[in-house]
């Protein structure tokens, strides 16, 4: 069993979510894809100021045609993997104010949260997507009631 957010967060919702997302949590990662850029050095250059305000939180940065929401067959992207810290967190909330706001070419994209490893929010900007598994978390329960607690959050359950 998963949720899908039928309608994206915005403004309140989105804080809302974020804030939950950082209190489950121990990692998230967002993504650059090279297949969105006509020129990665000078994409990547203008992406330098946003990547320097996470860098503090920062564990690692890896080229993968793979991550929580994707498999790129042709291309490979930068996916950066950071920890959960009060400082990520307000920039998360600083740099957009809705979940798919994390879009190329003004952000990073693809915003995932993860526990242990393992993603529980998943993201697809670009298709306007967001999956929930709280099974993925040690707290499911917990998750769902507090999910359900923000108001104006839209979702759909759907049963494996």
């Amino acid at each position: 069993m998963y949720y899908r957010i039928i309608e994206e967060p915005k403004e309140d919702v989105y804080r809302q979510l974020i804030d939950l997302a950082f209190k489950v949590s121990d990692r998230f990662q967002l993504v650059l894809r090279k297949d969105m850029m006509s020129n990665v050095k000078r994409a990547m250059k203008s992406y330098e100021p946003i990547l320097s305000m996470l860098e503090p939180s920062l564990i690692e940065r890896k080229e993968a045609s793979e991550w929580a929401s994707t498999i790129l067959l042709r291309s490979d992207a930068f996916v950066y993997e950071y920890r959960i810290t009060d400082e990520a967190r307000e920039v998360m909330e600083s740099l957009s104010d809705s979940l798919y706001g994390w879009i190329q070419p003004d952000l990073p994209e693809d915003l995932a949260f993860l526990k242990e490893g393992k993603a529980w929010l998943t993201t697809s900007s670009h298709e306007g997507w967001c999956v929930i598994s709280p099974e993925n978390t040690r707290s499911s329960k917990w998750l769902v009631e507090k999910l359900m607690t923000i108001t104006g959050l839209k979702l759909e359950k759907v049963e494996d």
